[in-house]
């Protein structure tokens, strides 16, 4: 199995299970899941600028011509795959993050 696959198939699974992990909360742990939601969307938002950071050397090193164009394409798809993945999280966590703040 590619590579890739495994990677946006892990990222995948860690997506869903942030997403699905509030409704097993008990109640002393709601307080924490706010602080925790905090975190994680700073995670997220570390995250989107790394991916960011990859398309921009991605571009430079195609550029430069130190990759071939289909390696560019593959990789600027998956990249891109990730990047969108990142933003409906970091969309997702900040409406949770405004809903437990209201």
């Amino acid at each position: 199995m590619d590579l890739s696959i495994i990677s946006q198939m892990l990222l995948a699974i860690i997506v869903i299970t942030i997403m699905i992990s509030p409704f097993f909360l008990k109640g002393d742990q709601a307080g924490e899941h706010i602080l925790k939601l905090d975190t994680e969307l700073k995670r997220a938002l570390e995250q989107k600028q790394h991916m960011l950071l990859n398309i921009k050397d991605l571009d430079f090193d195609y550029d430069m011509g130190k990759i071939s164009k289909e390696d560019h394409e593959r990789l600027c798809e998956i990249y891109k795959a990730k990047s969108i993945v990142i933003l409906k999280n970091i969309d997702r966590l900040e409406q949770k993050s405004s809903t437990n703040s209201a």
